[in-house]
Order: structure tokens, then sequence, then C-alpha cells
């Protein structure tokens, strides 16, 4: 109940309510809400039931409504009834009228089938540069570039390619394009015969690569010959030798030509 209905039943002013009510912690006006249990308590203070009042129904307002019901009875009543005629009319001056005989279409014999046309879209012919690419700059699925080049993007230096044109490496991060590109796997090929230079820039940029990057190292000459040294290096390049194909298998598999010794004698 709001204060203003308790106020009514109590027959007290506001300002006395309302303090009573702040005194409980309950800060109002007229228009509060008051939680049941508080009005229990005003109830055994003021010795009085406090109840919502019931606002009495006149029955003036409730016999009013009948009334007029009673009243637009037969009103509703006549039309409806005339309603009616006029229809019977209707239907009489319709049913006078002559019919026009309804056109009868025979079905048509062997009924073809309608053919849904079928829009075949060719595939796009790709081209080999939309797949492999010379330039890191340009990266494709396959990327193949030569030692100098790689040479000159760690270092970050000008140079000039087989071409003669020159390119400019300042601006490329290898490790970051790498990552961008999401480059997985990094072939190497005839890696232990580079220049001391090439070599440097080789291991500078294979020690900084993701360890989950796979390294495929590729060499038809092991350098067996070498010394301790330049062994180690090749090692520490291209790993151990996982698989090794020899020559008589290729010639067998007709992948490579056998070995034939040429003498020329000048007599």
């Amino acid at each position: 109940m709001k204060v203003k209905e308790i106020i009514e039943i109590l027959e007290v002013s506001a300002d006395k309510l309302i303090s009573q009510l702040d005194n409980v912690g309950i800060e109002a006006d007229l228009d509060t809400e008051i939680p049941n249990d508080v009005i229990k308590k005003l109830s055994k203070l003021y010795k009085k039931d406090i109840k919502p009042i019931k606002a009495k129904k006149s029955t003036e307002a409730s016999d009013q409504p009948t009334k007029q019901t009673n009243q637009e009875k037969p009103a509703e009543a006549k039309k409806e009834a005339q309603k009616d005629k006029e229809k019977e009319v209707v239907k009489k001056e319709d049913s006078k009228k002559p019919q026009q005989p309804k056109k009868v279409e025979e079905p048509k014999k062997n009924p073809q089938p309608q053919k849904k046309q079928e829009v075949k879209q060719e595939p796009k012919q790709k081209k080999v540069e939309d797949y492999v690419s010379f330039d890191l700059k340009n990266i494709r699925p396959i990327t193949s570039i030569t030692y100098q080049a790689l040479h000159s993007a760690v270092d970050k230096v000008v140079c000039e390619d087989e071409d003669g044109e020159i390119i400019n490496y300042t601006d490329i991060d290898l490790l970051s394009t790498i990552k961008l590109y999401d480059i997985k796997t990094i072939c190497v090929d005839e890696a232990h015969h580079l220049q001391n230079k090439w070599q440097k820039a080789l291991e500078k940029f294979m020690a900084s690569l993701d360890p989950n990057i796979k390294i495929i190292a590729l060499t038809a000459t092991p350098p067996y010959d070498a010394s301790p040294v330049e062994w180690n290096r090749y090692i520490q390049i291209c790993g151990e030798i996982d698989e090794e194909i020899f020559v008589t298998e290729l010639v067998k598999a007709k992948n490579l030509c056998p070995h034939q010794d040429y003498v020329y004698l000048n007599y």
C-alpha cells in the first residue's frame, strides 16, 4: 500500500506518518509503497486494521450498458434482415443472366518436361606465376631464391641480380615475412658449397628460425673427403643424412645416365 492510502485509513497527518516511517529507516513520500511488515506494526500502533479500500461500484453505471444493449438489439436485427433480402435479390438477378460457356483446355499429348538450364562455370586456369615466385617481395606457395638474395635480405643490403637489376632488400624483414605467410618448410640445396659470406648469412638465418619449421637439405655430393672442420659445418647446416640414394639405383630407375669413360688418343 502507498502512504496516502494508509493516511486515509489511519486519519493522521502526512507529516506525522512520514516522520514515523523516517524513524524506522524508511524515506517516504505520498506515493511510496510500504512493506507489509511495517503496515502490520502501524496497525498495532494505531489499533486499526489497515487494508486497501475497495472502490464502490455504482449501480447506475452498471445498469446503463444493459439498457443500451437492449435498445440496440431490435435495430441490429432489422439491419441483418434487410441485408438478407438484398442478397436474395442479387442471387435472383444473377440467375436470370445467360451463363457463358466455360473453356475446357485439353491436356497436351506427351508433354515434354522443362529442362533446367545448367550454367557451367569453367574453372579459372591458374598460371605458373600464381604458384611459383623467384622474388622475396612477391611470396608464393613455392618461392625460390638464390643464396645471394638470402644474404642480401638477412644483412639488409642492396644487391644486383643475375640480370643486372638492382634490388633493395633494406626494407625486408625476412623472419616477419616467414611468419606472415605461414611458411612451414624450407628446402636448402647444395648448401655445403657456399662462399664464406653466404655461408654465414645462411647459418644466421637458420639459427633464428622457429624450431617447428621443417628444413630439407639436398645434395648429390656429401663432402665425405672434407676436413673435420668442413664436415662439422656441413652437419650444422644440413644435419645428419636421413636418406641416401646410390648411383646404381638411379641408373636402374633410368633417372641417371650410366657412367662412361671417354678416352681420346692422339698419335
